[in-house]
């Protein structure tokens, strides 16, 4: 998997003088891929969040393709791994996001916030893509304990991905 989004790290590679490396989220390493999404510590606690709120054992891996793979859940069908697959998109779009809320707006560096606009982000999403998707965004939030694995479906769902 070749990721070529615009990172500190990657930036460099393409000859752009910028006046750090460091990862504007932790100023502490680099920002590459790796770091931004799976290394540093605002993303491990994003994603821990998401292994609680979805009732998963996530390993994390620090290449970002292990990572996307280990969310293809074998007990699943293929329609229920599309649910998590966006799960997982919308946790790195929402990373992508803070990110450059962070270096263009100077916005404080939050994982919950980011947690947050993930949930957000998939549950919108879903709605758009899958008709028979019922879910109302409160219970996709707080009623998970309900909702998983791949929460639970809804009958209405769960007819519509078999």
């Amino acid at each position: 998997m070749k990721v070529k989004m615009p990172t500190r790290v990657n930036l460099q590679r393409r000859g752009i003088i910028i006046p750090s490396l460091l990862c504007p989220l932790c100023n502490e390493v680099e920002e590459s891929i790796t770091h931004l999404f799976g290394e540093s510590m605002i993303a491990f606690q994003v994603w821990s969040m998401i292994s609680n709120w979805g009732g998963l054992n996530i390993v994390y891996h620090k290449d970002l393709k292990q990572h996307m793979l280990h969310f293809t859940l074998l007990q699943f069908n293929v329609k229920r791994n599309r649910v998590w697959k966006r799960v997982w998109i919308a946790v790195l779009w929402s990373i992508w996001n803070h990110r450059n809320a962070e270096v263009f707006k100077e916005r404080k560096v939050d994982s919950e916030e980011i947690f947050s606009l993930a949930q957000l982000q998939a549950w919108t999403w879903m709605k758009r893509k899958i008709r028979s998707f019922d879910f109302y965004f409160f219970d996709w939030v707080l009623n998970n304990s309900q909702l998983h694995p791949v929460f639970k479906l809804s009958s209405k769902f769960r007819v519509g991905l078999r």
